[in-house]
């Protein structure tokens, strides 16, 4: 697809409940409305969500090769730093040894499947994320060696029992993007796209954690595009 240097724009996309059932526009220099299906479970659809996936991934396209991580080919474990694709690598902190690479069920197996799960089509595998009790802050680092210029990913199982996620990036303004969870879980996507930035680090960072209380969630299908001077 032709490429238009029409200086930087960025497209974002975070969920808010009074539009969950809007269909996202990526056009350039909006701001999309987001895609997210409360109390969706493993055996559940969630068309929002998807809908707002196909949207984010043909914006991504215009900017460039858009690469997917699924997780699938990882070894299933706890870990604080792991490389997940080449030249990507995760880095955790304030979570615990539930969390990692995780096949199957994540945290309350027996009682709520909708905490997290997969959502690659066949697949099994996806990021557990589990937070120390009373932690403050939590963080999941997305660190690219070879920068970037869009970041998106499936978001699964995000309540609002404690804590305040954002997005948080440098595209030469520090930016941070406010998610909100929904109390039922379920999924959602949510990213960005800044054309002709050159992000180094994407961080999910749960803040405010306190109380007896936490919000754990997964991710999956992040997807991203390379930096225009390096593809």
């Amino acid at each position: 697809m032709a490429e238009r240097f029409a200086g930087r724009t960025l497209a974002y996309l975070a969920a808010r409940a009074a539009f969950l059932a809007i269909v996202p526009s990526w056009s350039s220099g909006q701001a999309p409305a987001p895609g997210s299906d409360p109390g969706a479970g493993p055996n559940d659809p969630i068309p929002n969500s998807e809908r707002a996936a196909a949207a984010f991934d043909q914006a991504a396209r215009e900017l460039g090769p858009l690469k997917v991580i699924s997780f699938e080919d990882l070894t299933e474990g706890p870990f604080e730093s792991l490389e997940v694709a080449p030249g990507v690598t995760v880095s955790q902190t304030g979570t615990t040894r539930e969390g990692g690479i995780v096949n199957g069920c994540f945290m309350d197996c027996a009682t709520d499947l909708r905490r997290g799960y997969n959502v690659t089509p066949k697949g099994e595998q996806y990021l557990g994320v589990a937070l120390v009790f009373e932690v403050g802050t939590a963080t999941v680092d997305f660190s690219f060696e070879t920068p970037i210029q869009s970041f998106g990913t499936y978001l699964i199982g995000l309540g609002t029992a404690n804590g305040d996620l954002a997005i948080e990036f440098d595209d030469g303004t520090p930016r941070s993007i406010s998610v909100r969870g929904d109390e039922r879980g379920g999924a959602q996507f949510v990213g960005f796209t800044s054309r002709g930035a050159s992000i180094s680090k994407v961080r999910l960072a749960l803040r405010n954690v306190r109380g007896g209380s936490r919000d754990n969630f997964s991710v999956d299908e992040v997807r991203y595009t390379p930096a225009l001077s390096i593809q």
